[in-house]
């Protein structure tokens, strides 16, 4: 089996556990943590004689099967997007590796995300989330509202995803057409000249650190109000306190404190949040039809 496909599923009338505690710790990462669902997921495996290659062999042809003492009923397929086993198997690593963690069940998807994009560690206690920061940035994305990066690796990273959720808008800060400025970097400029564009669109900036000082300085002297930043370049100089003016501005952001960062933990960030919005508004959407 290649692929196994993440989904909801809920059983009748439970059999007893039969599954090994290997088996179990795989199929913890199939399902998003995410509310219940993550619950649900480790409930269903636990009780039920499903072993793991069947549960792949289900997920990949869509079906449902009676064992002997439980129906086991696909609810919905809510994703088009896959893991690759050895994806899963990483996750599997990650989870154990962290054990208990204090952070909101999606706070965490998205952490470990990031580790499972960089091998980084690290980054499970560097990641830092403002108050309701997910529920903003999901009502941002469901709004279709423009997305301003610095870097064209950011961009690359990201659509492919928004294009098969939400389409939002994205424009790269250093692929903008602007005048030459000696004072200050492409990156800083070209999102200057896009943040006063959407003022009040998502800002993701993942490699350069003067792109997010020429931010902070809009945000400071109120000529824009971004709906997100998600802020991970890295830094020796002034890295720090250029995100904690972040920080100070209550805008809704998604930091990592320290020196570490780069495109990759942005773009893992970006793509994680996008998954949970999307989940978010098809659980919505399917709850109001």
């Amino acid at each position: 089996m290649e692929m196994a496909t993440r989904s909801l599923i809920l059983i009748d009338r439970p059999p007893p556990c039969l599954v090994d505690q290997k088996d179990l710790l795989t199929m913890r990462i199939i399902g998003l943590h995410y509310g219940a669902v993550y619950d649900e997921i480790k409930y269903t495996f636990a009780t039920t004689q499903l072993s793991l290659f069947r549960f792949f062999d289900i997920c990949n042809h869509k079906i449902a099967i009676q064992t002997q003492a439980s129906l086991v009923t696909y609810l919905q397929w809510k994703f088009t997007m896959e893991w690759h086993i050895t994806d899963a198997q990483s996750l599997a690593i990650i989870d154990q590796e962290i054990g208990e963690s204090n952070y909101s069940p999606a706070e965490y998807e998205i952490i470990r995300r990031v580790i499972l994009a960089t091998a980084d560690f690290d980054y499970h206690k560097m990641l830092r989330f403002s108050e309701r920061v997910l529920t903003a940035g999901a009502a941002s994305l469901a709004a279709r509202t423009t997305i301003i990066v610095d870097v064209p690796m950011v961009q690359v990273g990201i659509v492919p995803n928004l294009q098969q959720t939400f389409a939002n808008p994205v424009y790269c800060s250093t692929q903008t057409i602007t005048r030459p400025q000696k004072a200050k970097t492409q990156a800083a400029w070209g999102l200057q000249t896009l943040a006063r564009r959407y003022p009040e669109g998502i800002f993701v900036i993942g490699d350069s650190q003067t792109a997010l000082t020429a931010l902070v300085e809009l945000i400071e002297e109120e000529n824009i109000r971004p709906t997100l930043v998600i802020a991970t370049p890295s830094g020796f100089v002034d890295a720090d306190v250029e995100k904690q003016r972040l920080q100070d501005s209550l805008i809704p952001n998604i930091i990592v404190d320290g020196r570490k960062g780069n495109s990759n933990v942005a773009v893992a960030i970006v793509n994680g949040l996008v998954d949970l919005a999307w989940q978010a508004y098809e659980q919505s959407a399917h709850s109001l039809g």
